[in-house]
């Protein structure tokens, strides 16, 4: 990872948080499709968490729009790009700091 103020862009951590937010996204998106077949607890759970603003979606305007539900998809996997590459940042940031001896 590239330590802060080199001016360097952290790639790294950048495709790092992609790869963990599309594989959160994958298993939301697995939760979904379960649902949508065989409604269960469960299934409701982890899409909830996973697929955010797809729960919303369906609240408002129900299943009709697949358009509306890729939009929510694709929203929530920026959603979760956005944490894990805050937590890459704020983990390699403490890494980095100096301390004291």
């Amino acid at each position: 990872m590239n330590r802060r103020g080199k001016g360097r862009f952290p790639w790294q951590r950048l495709l790092g948080s992609l790869l963990g937010a599309l594989l959160v996204a994958m298993v939301g998106f697995i939760a979904l499709g379960a649902e949508t077949m065989e409604p269960r607890p469960i299934h409701l759970a982890i899409e909830s968490i996973t697929l955010p603003v797809v729960r919303v979606v369906h609240l408002v305007g129900g299943r009709r729009g697949e358009q509306r539900i890729w939009f929510a998809v694709l929203s929530s996997i920026v959603i979760w790009w956005a944490i894990l590459f805050a937590l890459l940042t704020i983990r390699a940031t403490k890494r980095d700091a100096r301390r004291p001896a």
